[in-house]
């Protein structure tokens, strides 16, 4: 009863073969480091048992399931980063509750990040560089959702075309945080007091 396919950091070349959605049993799925390519096929998102999905830095395509947060509701790490992915990220990955890493940066997602994304109250690393998103508002209000997500340590959206400004609801973010990286994103506008005023009183 296979659990865990761990092929990452190889020379492997193809496309992921659609038929790894027969094994009902596969919690992790780990094939970054390699030289797939192709569109990831539908059914692979679509594995209910999977608890770890690893294909960074590779050279697959295409967009993300509009269902992807219902179809796999056990997925803890999720990481795409460094590929081809394309379209919006849609507003169902908010369902997947059981997420701590979620990691699409480096590929050409466009439209806006979902105000919901607060709804992962066990997130973790939250990474979506140097891609295409924007925000609702110009007060970037799905950093006020992100208040909700408790357990936040990294927030990485550098090189987005954010256009807005930062909210004091900047403040309200995890305690755990230790990354905060916006670098590139057209923010304008003061830096918040909150930002500082939080973070000097754990420290103090």
């Amino acid at each position: 009863m296979l659990k865990g396919i761990y092929l990452g950091y190889n020379k492997l070349h193809g496309e992921i073969p659609h038929e790894i959605a027969n094994l009902r049993n596969l919690e992790a799925l780990a094939l970054g480091m390699n030289n797939l390519v192709g569109v990831v096929s539908a059914p692979i998102f679509n594995m209910s048992t999977l608890k770890i999905i690893i294909l960074i830095n590779n050279s697959l395509f295409g967009s993300l399931p509009s269902r992807i947060g219902l179809s796999l509701p056990t997925v803890e790490h999720l990481n795409l980063e460094l590929n081809r992915f394309s379209g919006t990220i849609p507003s169902s990955i908010t369902n997947a509750s059981k997420l701590t890493l979620l990691k699409l940066g480096g590929n050409t997602f466009s439209g806006l990040i979902p105000d919901t994304i607060g709804n992962l109250r066990n997130l973790e690393w939250l990474g979506l560089a140097y891609n295409n998103l924007t925000s609702s508002t110009s007060k970037l209000s799905f950093l006020s959702s992100l208040a909700n997500c408790k357990k936040l340590r990294s927030l990485n959206l550098i090189g987005n075309p954010l256009d807005g400004f930062l909210p004091s609801s900047i403040g309200n973010l995890s305690m755990s945080l230790e990354t905060l990286l916006i670098t590139n994103c057209s923010i304008s506008g003061n830096i918040p007091q909150a930002i500082s005023t939080k973070y000097l009183f754990q420290n103090n």
